[in-house]
C-alpha cells in the first residue's frame, strides 16, 4: 500500500510550524520542539515559501483542518513572496518577543521548567545575523514599533532572568544585542516598503465607507447603564470542562487558553477585564468543532475568529429579550461599535489617504487620545485589518441574528473555518 497522503500533508505542516512557530507548536501538541531559531534571511523564507506552496497545494480539494492549513499557506505565500513582510524589524522582534512569552506562559501554566539555557543559547548570534541583513525600518510608523517591540522584548528577558537568575548573564547578553537594533534605522535599514495589506483594495468602496463615517452615531458612553451581574459569557455558552484561571500580571491585558480532556486553562493579565467575554465564546465554539486540532486554531484566520466573537456581542446586545441582563449589553453594545469605529478609520487611512491627526480626532471620542493614537499607529502597519474583519462580522451577523438563539449558528461546527 502506499503512504497515506493526508499523514505527508501533516508532516509537512507541522515540520514548518516546529521550525517557524515553534512556541505554538509546543503549546498545542504538548511536545517541545528542537530549540533553533531558524535565521531570518532571504534564503530561509525562500524555502519556506516553497514548503507553504507544497502545503497549500496538498491542500486542494481537502475540507476542515486541511483546508485551515492551506488557507493559512497560501496567506504565508503572499506575506513572504508578495509583500516580503520578513524585511521589517519589528516582525522579526515580535517573533522572538511572542516565543518567549509563550514558552513563559507554558511554564506557568503547566508548572514545568523550559530548557531556557537551549533558547536562550543561540540568540545572541541571531541577532547579529539579524543586524547584517538588508531590512527595511526608513517608516516612522515601523521605526516606532521596533521601539516598541524592542521595550517589550526587554522586558520579557527581563522577568526570564528573574525566574530563573541561573540566565541572568546570558539574558543580560542579549539585551545588548536587542539594544543594538534600534541603532540600525539610522544606519543602513533605511528603505521605506509598503506594508501588507489583509485585505484586497479591488473589492473595498472607499466611497461607502466615507458616507459610513458621516452617518455614524455618537460614541456609547463607558459607564452608561448598571454594573452587569457576570462580566463573561460562561453563563449563556457553558462550558463541558472544568475553566481554571491563572492570574500573571506579566501579560497586561492578553489572555491565553489551553484546553486539555478535563479543564481548560486561562491565563490573563491584570488588565484584561474583558477577557472572559473572549474566552468565554472560544472554549463554546471549541467543544462545538471537536474535528478541529489546537494546531487548526493557531494556523486560523484570526479577521474571521474575531468577527465571528463580535458578531456574537452584536446579537447579544441588540436582542431586547435576550438572556444577557443589561449591563453586560451595554458592555458589548459599546465593543461591537468600537470595532465598527475600526473599520471606518482602517478605511479613511488606507483606501482615502486619511490625514492621521484628523483621522486620530475622529476616533478620540471612541477611544480616548491615547487609545486613538495607538490605533493610528496599528492601522499604518496592518492596513485593511479591521476593514476584513468588519466584512466577515456582517456576513456572520446575517447567518445568526435571525435564530431564535445563537447557539444554533451552524457555524460553530465548522470550527475556525470560513464560509465557502
Amino acid at each position: 500500500m502506499g503512504k497515506d497522503p493526508r499523514s505527508k500533508f501533516d508532516q509537512q505542516v507541522l515540520g514548518l510550524v516546529a521550525e517557524r512557530y515553534p512556541a505554538s507548536y509546543a503549546w498545542w501538541t504538548d511536545n517541545a520542539p528542537r530549540a533553533k531559531w531558524v535565521p531570518w534571511n532571504q534564503q530561509t523564507f525562500a524555502r519556506d515559501a516553497d514548503r507553504w506552496r507544497e502545503i497549500a497545494r496538498l491542500s486542494q480539494g481537502q475540507a476542515g483542518r486541511a483546508k485551515v492549513f492551506g488557507d493559512h499557506a497560501r496567506r504565508a505565500l503572499v506575506s513572504i513572496t508578495h509583500f516580503e513582510s520578513w524585511r521589517f524589524p519589528h516582525a522579526a522582534l515580535g517573533h522572538v518577543r511572542k516565543t518567549l512569552e509563550t514558552f513563559l506562559v507554558l511554564e506557568a501554566i503547566t508548572k514545568s521548567e523550559l530548557n531556557w539555557s537551549d533558547w536562550l543559547g543561540g540568540l545572541s548570534t541571531w541577532f547579529k545575523q539579524l543586524l547584517e541583513e538588508k531590512l527595511e525600518g526608513g517608516d516612522p510608523w515601523v521605526a516606532g514599533e521596533v521601539l516598541s517591540e524592542g521595550r517589550r522584548l526587554e522586558d520579557r528577558l527581563k522577568l526570564i532572568g528573574q525566574a530563573h537568575p541561573a540566565h541572568l548573564t546570558t539574558t543580560a547578553e542579549i539585551l545588548k544585542w536587542v539594544q543594538q537594533i534600534p541603532k540600525a534605522l539610522l544606519g543602513p535599514w533605511q528603505e521605506v516598503m509598503e506594508p501588507a495589506s489583509w485585505a484586497a483594495p479591488a473589492n473595498l468602496d472607499g466611497d461607502e465607507w466615507a458616507r459610513k463615517r458621516e452617518q455614524f452615531g455618537r460614541a456609547i458612553p463607558k459607564e452608561i447603564g448598571p454594573t452587569p451581574e457576570v462580566l463573561g459569557l460562561q453563563d449563556l455558552f457553558p462550558s463541558r470542562r472544568t475553566v481554571e484561571v491563572l492570574l500573571l500580571d506579566q501579560l497586561s491585558g492578553n489572555a491565553w487558553m489551553r484546553p486539555d480532556a478535563k479543564t481548560i486553562q486561562v491565563a490573563v493579565g491584570q488588565h484584561a477585564e474583558y477577557a472572559r467575554l473572549v474566552t468565554d465564546l472560544r472554549i463554546w465554539w471549541w467543544e462545538q468543532s471537536p474535528s478541529m486540532d489546537g494546531l487548526a486554531w493557531a494556523l486560523a484566520d484570526p479577521t474571521y475568529v474575531e468577527a465571528v466573537i463580535l458578531a456574537v456581542w452584536s446579537g447579544l446586545s441588540a436582542n431586547p429579550k435576550g438572556p444577557a441582563d443589561q449591563g453586560r449589553k451595554n458592555i458589548l453594545a459599546r465593543l461591537r461599535q468600537q470595532a465598527q469605529v475600526c473599520a471606518i478609520a482602517d478605511a479613511w487611512l488606507w483606501l482615502n489617504d486619511g490625514d492621521v491627526d484628523e483621522v486620530a480626532a475622529w476616533l478620540l471620542p471612541f477611544f480616548g487620545e491615547k487609545g486613538a493614537r495607538w490605533l493610528i499607529w496599528r492601522m499604518r502597519l496592518y492596513p485593511g485589518y479591521w476593514l476584513e474583519r468588519e466584512r466577515l462580522c456582517e456576513r456572520v451577523e446575517r447567518e445568526m441574528h435571525p435564530l431564535e438563539s445563537l447557539q444554533a449558528w451552524e457555524g460553530w461546527n465548522r470550527g475556525p473555518l470560513p464560509p465557502d
